[in-house]
């Protein structure tokens, strides 16, 4: 079983990770798709989320990404990557 589930449109992606669901805004592209950190927030909470609970996040999409040749790419509002 996938500890993630993502689902989306065109302009957002649905990541739902320990029993919550976060919400990025961004684009679909034909190789993945480009998630804007900045725009996070919680679908099932409305509280904050914490810089460690966002790096937890992205490092399991990263991790179940990697054999994969859709990616979730996750940038700054620039344009540059999130690391």
């Amino acid at each position: 079983m996938k500890e993630i589930k993502i689902t989306g449109t065109k302009w957002y992606v649905d990541i739902e990770y320990k029993e919550n669901i976060a919400r990025f805004g961004g684009e679909m592209c034909v190789d993945g798709f480009y998630a804007t950190v900045n725009s996070i927030s919680w679908i099932k909470h409305q509280e904050y989320i914490e810089k460690n609970e966002l790096t937890e996040l992205i490092k399991a999409v990263r991790k179940q990404d990697k054999n994969s040749s859709f990616k979730i790419e996750f940038v700054n509002d620039d344009g540059s990557e999130y690391k």
